[in-house]
């Protein structure tokens, strides 16, 4: 059974990414308000960042957005039942 600090732990966790998630959903379907002005795309290719990056990034897709959902995903499984179920 999970407990009541675990649900708020994981509900705070998830609050706390939604605003971060929601960001970078808004600027991936063409928002620009709070964006850097440029290419990031060419930005990151003339860092030296792997192709596969600066194509997600060409194509509206941000890495690190991916990354946060992944958290919201761990979070839940930690507070949740079903996430027993997950190999450790």
């Amino acid at each position: 059974m999970t407990s009541v600090k675990s649900l708020k732990a994981m509900w705070f966790g998830i609050a706390a990414l939604t605003p971060y998630i929601l960001m970078k959903t808004y600027w991936a379907f063409g928002g620009n308000v709070g964006r850097p002005a440029g290419d990031l795309g060419a930005g990151m290719r003339a860092n030296g960042a792997p192709e596969v990056l600066v194509w997600m990034e060409q194509h509206g897709i941000d890495f690190t957005v991916l990354g946060a959902l992944v958290g919201v995903l761990l979070l839940a499984a930690l507070a949740r039942p079903w996430g027993e179920r997950l190999p450790r």
